[in-house]
């Protein structure tokens, strides 16, 4: 699955996203991307983003394991 939308929470610690009220771990294989589409490392993704961003995350198989993560601008 495939989901666009403003960050509601999200935990550098755990290594977790909310959006939608669906909550997606990253650890693990995820790719994270800026606005640019330039490859960013989760620690970068994770000291830059806010509650409010808009944010997309890919779920090949729907596991609730993030494939990638990626900074959206509209």
């Amino acid at each position: 699955c495939e989901v666009k939308a403003s960050v509601e929470s999200f935990d550098a610690g755990s290594g977790t996203i909310t959006l939608l009220g669906l909550t997606f771990m990253t650890n693990g294989t995820a790719s994270f991307e800026d606005v640019n589409d330039m490859s960013i490392s989760s620690n970068t993704f994770f000291s830059q983003v806010m509650v409010g961003d808009l944010v997309e995350i890919k779920d090949a198989n729907g596991d609730g394991f993030a494939d990638q993560v990626e900074f959206e601008n509209d």
